[in-house]
């Protein structure tokens, strides 16, 4: 009876891993304003003021000490970067795309 229940536990965690590694990943999306700063958008939030630089941009809308960004490429006017180590409390993707304001500029 205990190897069953051993079995069982191991097979649902081993479920809950695998279905939280298939949504690990989401976005940030940052873009240049016309003054030459950056704003940005993420899992953590959407700036509403500038920053300096796309770095700092991007620092203000990740978790730095559990997300890691990797550039993927343009969508629109913005740069697109791929965030790992997504929670279930941080912006999906979608969420993110429909806050930020590629098309603005």
């Amino acid at each position: 009876m205990k190897t069953k229940i051993l079995s069982l536990a191991v097979i649902l965690l081993s479920a809950l891993y695998s279905s939280a590694a298939l949504a690990d990943t989401g976005t940030v999306l940052t873009w240049e304003t016309p003054n030459g700063n950056w704003k940005a958008c993420g899992p953590v939030q959407c700036l509403w003021s500038t920053q300096e630089t796309e770095r700092d941009a991007i620092d203000m809308v990740i978790n730095d000490d559990r997300h890691t960004t990797r550039y993927i490429g343009h969508y629109g006017k913005c740069s697109r970067y791929r965030v790992s180590n997504m929670r279930s409390w941080d912006d999906p993707t979608e969420k993110v795309i429909r806050d930020a304001k590629c098309d603005d500029y």
